[in-house]
């Protein structure tokens, strides 16, 4: 990811938590020197299942074919007949 896509999506995360940048640098710094616990959590979203559209019948209507003598008995299988 580029530096510029990840501050983009930065400031848009930090514009709903109602900061900029350099306050949420500043925040961060800050608890990192006086070894405090960082209270936000990150969630990534979860993406939406697939959905399917349901199954017609007769959707594939004149893609099969089968040929005239399919039921025929095999050559193979004489001997056991």
């Amino acid at each position: 990811m580029s530096s510029s896509t990840l501050e983009a999506q930065a400031q848009t995360v930090l514009n709903d938590l109602g900061l900029d940048v350099p306050t949420a640098v500043t925040i961060f710094l800050q608890r990192i020197v006086h070894r405090e616990p960082i209270c936000f959590e990150i969630i990534q979203p979860q993406p939406a299942p697939a959905v399917r559209p349901p199954f017609q019948f007769g959707c594939m209507k004149g893609q099969i074919w089968m040929a005239d003598d399919f039921d025929a008995p095999l050559d193979d299988f004489e001997e056991y007949m």
